[in-house]
């Protein structure tokens, strides 16, 4: 949630109000501002550069942005294990990469995390929202094969779980690996293998 008009926030950037001051204390590492005259507030291993047009004066400037710094940082939470119901690890995570950037991070009760990002008029808040919790599963039963049969966390399409690899967490917090299968999987022993209907009846881990 922010307490600015977020278009003014981004006119602070590119007309070049505050410039200074907003990039090194809010995007000390994300961004660096170059150009005739101005100060360069470069960044570690900046990726290509990206040009914008001012709207009011036309005039040009230069942005880096850290490519590997933005992959590294999605690979590591898109990674993270953080099922449904165990998001607690993720948010820490998270507050901890958004504390580094000098933003005020608070918690819900219910554990959801919400980032305030300070603009220059409290006239009107915008919000955005995203989960960062991991839809999929969780065990219904276990059979006396000692397969685990499952139902659905969020929305996902079952057949598309088939031969996925998974990650099961027990209560205890001990994690396990597993893949999505069909009843039927191999069609050198099941008749069936190729036609049987893939659903929760029919798919196991």
């Amino acid at each position: 949630k922010t307490n600015n008009n977020m278009k003014k926030l981004f006119f602070i950037l590119f007309r070049g109000e505050g410039r200074n001051k907003v990039l090194s204390e809010k995007f000390p590492r994300l961004l660096s501002w170059r150009g005739a005259g101005r100060d360069s507030l470069a960044t570690k291993n900046p990726s290509p550069q990206f040009f914008s047009t001012c709207p009011s004066g036309g005039r040009k400037m230069n942005i880096s942005i850290n490519k590997q710094y933005i992959l590294d940082t999605a690979k590591e939470i898109l990674t993270f294990d953080s099922p449904t119901g165990f998001c607690f690890d993720i948010i820490k995570l998270i507050e901890d990469k958004v504390r580094k950037f000098g933003y005020d991070f608070e918690t819900t009760n219910k554990g959801c995390g919400i980032i305030t990002v300070p603009g220059s008029s409290n006239e009107k808040v915008i919000g955005l929202s995203a989960h960062v919790d991991t839809l999929g599963a969780m065990v219904r039963s276990i059979t006396s094969e000692g397969a685990l049969k499952f139902t659905l966390l969020g929305g996902p399409i079952v057949p598309t779980l088939d031969s996925e690899y998974c990650k099961i967490r027990t209560r205890d917090g001990k994690i396990y690996t597993g893949t999505f299968l069909s009843t039927s999987p191999s069609v050198h022993v099941y008749d069936d293998a190729a036609s049987k209907k893939r659903d929760l009846d029919n798919m196991e881990v």
